[in-house]
């Protein structure tokens, strides 16, 4: 998964992006700067039947809270790759 992100990162480098690879869990605190980011990509792997994993947990929540207001994120162009098991 670590893979995928980086390379994601080297990409949008190369596409004159300022890319920051970081864990969901060391995003979580910077996650009130989310409305002034022109793009975010979340890398995830997935556990049980989709669930998230526990370091992205808290960066869900915060974006989940009933106080954000409705078009906080309204600019944001974001995607996510949630990576399962195959098993």
């Amino acid at each position: 998964m670590q893979d995928v992100a980086e390379r994601i990162g080297r990409e949008a480098a190369r596409r004159h992006y300022a890319p920051q690879v970081l864990p969901a869990d060391a995003f979580a605190p910077l996650a009130a700067s989310l409305p002034e980011q022109p793009a975010v990509v979340w890398v995830a792997s997935t556990t049980g039947q989709g669930d998230p994993p526990d370091n992205m947990k808290q960066l869900w929540r915060l974006l989940l809270r009933k106080s954000l207001p409705a078009d906080a994120l309204a600019g944001v162009r974001a995607a996510v790759f949630g990576l399962g098991d195959s098993g």
